[in-house]
């Protein structure tokens, strides 16, 4: 059984920017360092969402056959 993939929407920072409210410290991020981070959440986001259907359909089909199992068994 093939595995549909999710597409996560796209999101768009608001800036560049992150202000730390404790200390009302304004960082600047490198547009590549947040670039990279952030594809680096999108993926490890999408691999984990991947690994948790996987997960759902393996137990599913599982319960299936036994809940088919059980039927033949009580034939």
């Amino acid at each position: 059984m093939e595995v549909p993939t999710f597409k996560l929407p796209h999101i768009l920072p608001s800036s560049n920017s992150y202000t730390h409210s404790d200390r009302s410290l304004n960082v600047k991020l490198g547009t590549n360092s947040y670039e990279q981070w952030r594809a680096n959440i999108h993926r490890e986001l999408e691999e984990d969402l991947q690994r948790q259907v996987r997960e759902l359909l393996e137990e599913t089909e599982r319960e299936e056959r036994l809940a088919k199992l059980q039927r033949q068994f009580i034939r």
